[in-house]
């Protein structure tokens, strides 16, 4: 069942299985902070959300809406499915945090090999790095759609295989002196293998693609 909790509490799982249902929309909300290890989840409408999070060795068996719209670290996680199905008319991110301003954010080893809906969707975001993610988007959803002002952002050895967008008529913009670095990371079926508006001043990226196969 889910769990309200307040702004003070902390909640930790260990080698837990944590089932929900097509009415389970989150596992604890509004909490201080949230620890996953060494666990099992399936069936949750909304996983992390609510609270600094730190999830490690996870695996999200379904999940059908937004995974993560926390701060904090995802480290050896695997989301087997993300569908939507008949459970919601809301359309599913991996990440979202539109609309917010994430700072420290760490993503490492992260995997969704069926993600029905959008990959990364940032808004403002800074100081955070995603690293050695596999992303594969099913259908015609972004795997990569970034927004808002982005300042020290780095994406390293990742795999989005799905359209990307560096959405400057979203408001994505990087401010003076900062930077977007896409390091051996691959976004797309074709060449050059990155986001589009990838030119643009403050992306830097390495190394430095063909433009064609």
């Amino acid at each position: 069942d889910e769990h309200y909790g307040n702004f003070s509490a902390w909640w930790w799982f260990d080698d837990c299985r944590i089932q929900g249902n097509t009415r389970t929309r989150w596992i604890v909300h509004l909490s201080a902070k949230q620890f996953y290890t060494d666990t099992v989840i399936d069936d949750i409408q909304a996983t992390f959300q609510g609270a600094e999070l730190l999830a490690r060795n996870v695996v999200i068996e379904r999940a059908w809406e937004d995974v993560c719209r926390s701060y904090g670290m995802m480290v050896d996680v695997t989301i087997q499915t993300l569908d939507r199905g008949e459970f919601t008319s809301y359309h599913p991110d991996l990440f979202q945090w539109f609309g917010s301003d994430l700072h420290s954010f760490i993503a490492q080893d992260v995997k969704s090999p069926n993600n029905m809906g959008q990959g990364l969707f940032s808004g403002d975001i800074h100081n955070s790095a995603f690293v050695r993610m596999e992303i594969t988007t099913v259908g015609s959803y972004r795997a990569l759609q970034m927004q808002g002002k982005t300042r020290n952002v780095l994406l390293k050895d990742c795999v989005f295989k799905g359209a990307g967008n560096l959405r400057s008529d979203k408001g994505f913009e990087i401010p003076a002196g900062e930077r977007l670095v896409l390091d051996g990371t691959e976004v797309g079926w074709q060449a050059p293998y990155l986001p589009v508006g990838w030119q643009q001043p403050g992306v830097v990226v390495r190394p430095i693609p063909p433009l064609y196969d």
